[in-house]
């Protein structure tokens, strides 16, 4: 599950203000090294989707150039 940036300063704000790794993991039902973790990267990480299919034309490319492979 992905949380917000909104939500991961707020609680990072609580944390600089005093409040414990614990206090704020039960509070919020989070797992504390989930919390050392946003601390040391408060940004979310950017999911990287590859296509599932090949390109036709490449396809159509890659048949020509090499007819007699094993296309699995």
């Amino acid at each position: 599950m992905a949380y917000s940036e909104d939500y991961r300063q707020m609680i990072l704000s609580k944390l600089e203000e005093g409040d414990s790794f614990r206090k704020l993991a039960a509070e919020y039902q989070l797992s504390p090294v989930t919390i050392q973790r946003w601390k040391k990267n408060p940004k979310r990480k950017q999911r990287v989707f590859l296509p599932l299919k090949i390109d036709n034309q490449k396809l159509i490319e890659d048949v020509a150039t090499y007819p007699d492979s094993y296309q699995a």
